[in-house]
């Protein structure tokens, strides 16, 4: 997986970078918790900084443009991203859908 970052964008306000790229792969694109350990790892960041919120990828294309943003701290990012963005990351456990009560038949 080889990685290619085009955009870094500060957000002091956030306490965050916005890094938009493009990652080359061989087989299947890579998952948000691939692309997010080999982000931070070129980055020489904390992982629990990372997000990566989305990845397009063009029909059989085998490269994918990437949006993560970079924290400062696992902290920041906990209280700054959105609850579908720590969904899909696994920082958040999703919501149990409450059991539907049986209705009675109707005769």
């Amino acid at each position: 997986m080889e990685i290619k970052i085009s955009e870094k964008k500060e957000q002091p306000l956030l306490s965050r970078t916005k890094i938009r790229g493009m990652v080359g792969f061989d087989s299947v694109t890579p998952s948000r918790a691939e692309l997010r350990q080999k982000l931070s790892s070129s980055l020489k960041v904390d992982e629990g900084g990372v997000a990566v919120t989305s990845i397009r990828t063009g029909f059989g294309e085998r490269k994918a443009v990437f949006e993560a943003h970079v924290y400062s701290s696992p902290e920041e990012l906990m209280r700054t991203e959105s609850i579908v963005v720590l969904r899909r990351l696994g920082l958040k456990p999703k919501k149990a859908k409450a059991a539907k009560e049986a209705k009675p038949a109707k005769k």
